[in-house]
């Protein structure tokens, strides 16, 4: 965000997060294995209190660079607001990814700007691992019972994973622990299923 050069849009901001509580995490996320709160139930928890502190967040695609980005704006009744823009991440050039990148950057500018946590603390664990082992394609052998997932498969998931709205480094560490076919398959058909949902 850019440094506040007006006053009753931080007196707001300062009474809003005095106010904020924990967001209740009403979405598991079996694929790993964690519990999240979703936007929809972040925007339900904090709508009142923006109301309450006469604030209202905004957020709309725009370009950065002449890369595909997300505007967003805090605004006080006031006219005063405050804004800052992020680039998006799309994992294809298509309007599905597209739809996908701001989907995921709309939760979680969200949240930055208010100051908002709704995700498990994992103590910086996912940001400071290593980077995980990639498989490669292998061909599949007459002995080999435990073929190694192939780079489609990991694309696939991959793909999945960032139209759901998952971070791309916990994906990651999820691929990692991928170590048969049998487990790429069975873990793209969880993602399938989540996406068919609309569990995002």
């Amino acid at each position: 965000m850019t440094d506040f050069t007006t006053g009753s849009l931080a007196k707001a901001l300062v009474a809003f997060q005095a106010d904020l509580e924990p967001v209740d995490k009403n979405s598991a996320n079996p694929f790993f294995k964690s519990k999240y709160a979703d936007l929809t139930e972040v925007k339900t928890t904090v709508q009142p209190l923006l109301a309450k502190h006469k604030l209202a967040v905004t957020q709309w695609p725009t370009t950065l660079d002449g890369k595909p980005a997300l505007r967003t704006r805090i605004i006080h009744e006031s006219g005063e607001y405050d804004e800052d823009t992020m680039l998006l991440m799309n994992a294809k050039d298509d309007p599905q990814g597209q739809g996908s990148g701001i989907t995921y950057a709309k939760r979680y500018a969200f949240m930055a700007a208010l100051g908002i946590v709704a995700d498990e603390d994992d103590d910086g664990n996912k940001a400071s691992a290593k980077t995980p082992i990639k498989y490669a394609p292998v061909e599949k052998k007459p002995n080999q019972e435990r073929p190694l997932p192939s780079e489609n498969q990991l694309s696939k998931i991959r793909e999945l994973s960032r139209e759901l709205g998952y971070d791309e480094s916990a994906v990651e560490e999820r691929i990692g622990e991928i170590e048969t076919t049998g487990d790429a398959m069975k873990a793209i058909a969880k993602l399938q299923e989540l996406v068919n949902s609309g569990n995002k």
